[in-house]
């Protein structure tokens, strides 16, 4: 459990430095003049107040792709009882020709997230997963918290001497992030739906896949005695996904490459028997 308990930690110090990040560096080079830089409602006030808000955009695009990054590193379920656990990690490109995006992306051009996840299977060539990091302190910055669940059916499963694994698989996720006052501050959640293929070649398997997504997230901000709500929808929908996972007695080390309007990159490791 204490291994367990240090996974989670330090999925959780990513996705917090990564929330800390986006938002202190969004304009590093004085395109903003925020007032009180020691809070997310302070370093937003300004630009939502001042800029075209859908320059946000390619962040909220970022951040849907690396919530639906890192799903599955095969297509096959296999038979009787299985169970995986392990940190899966995404990064996502921050992708625009808008010059307030590009000059922020010289300091930070990716939107990284890591979070534990748990698979178990399997029943009528079904598992199911689930992905959760508890609501975790940023001190003056807020909190975050994410969590997510799904499900996998393996087709080729009935039908005999298939050359290769095939699946299909549902994912619902959610990201929520609290300001310093404890109040909503962002709100995301995605589905995902992806069609997956895999071959297993002595301890390596390749995989491949592609996945439709769609997100819906909601920026609410409140700060001196003003008041902003944005919200955005995802315009990377659909993305196709190549991969190699390398399989060492019960660890696994996989990493795959995602490519659409938003590209991205995710790796995990784990331990699956």
């Amino acid at each position: 459990m204490k291994n367990s308990n240090n996974v989670t930690f330090k999925a959780a110090r990513i996705v917090l430095t990564a929330v800390i990040v986006t938002m202190s560096v969004l304009f590093p080079y004085g395109i903003l003049k925020s007032q009180d830089n020691n809070s997310l409602e302070g370093i937003v006030q300004n630009f939502v107040a001042t800029q075209d808000a859908t320059v946000l955009q390619p962040y909220a695009d970022a951040l849907s792709t690396s919530m639906n990054s890192g799903l599955f590193h095969s297509a096959k379920v296999k038979k009787g009882f299985s169970f995986y656990f392990g940190i899966k990690g995404s990064a996502s490109y921050i992708n625009c020709d808008n010059p307030v995006v590009k000059d922020a992306n010289r300091t930070f051009s990716m939107m990284p997230m890591a979070v534990p996840q748990v698979q178990i299977g399997s029943l009528y060539s079904t598992e199911v997963s689930a992905r959760f990091m508890p609501t975790i302190s940023l001190g003056k910055y807020g909190s975050v918290g994410t969590w997510g669940i799904g499900i996998k059916h393996g087709f080729t499963s009935h039908f005999k001497n298939s050359p290769i694994d095939g699946a299909i698989g549902f994912a619902y996720n959610r990201i929520s992030i609290n300001d310093s006052k404890n109040s909503e501050f962002v709100n995301a959640s995605s589905m995902a739906v992806n069609l997956q293929f895999s071959k297993e070649l002595s301890v390596f398997t390749f995989y491949t896949g592609v996945q439709y997504e769609k997100t819906s997230a909601s920026l609410k901000l409140n700060y001196q005695n003003l008041s902003h709500s944005v919200n955005y929808e995802n315009e990377n929908k659909i993305k196709a996904i190549v991969g190699l996972n390398i399989k060492l007695g019960p660890v696994n080390i996989n990493s795959d490459y995602s490519f659409g309007k938003t590209n991205s990159v995710s790796a995990g490791f784990g331990f699956g028997f």
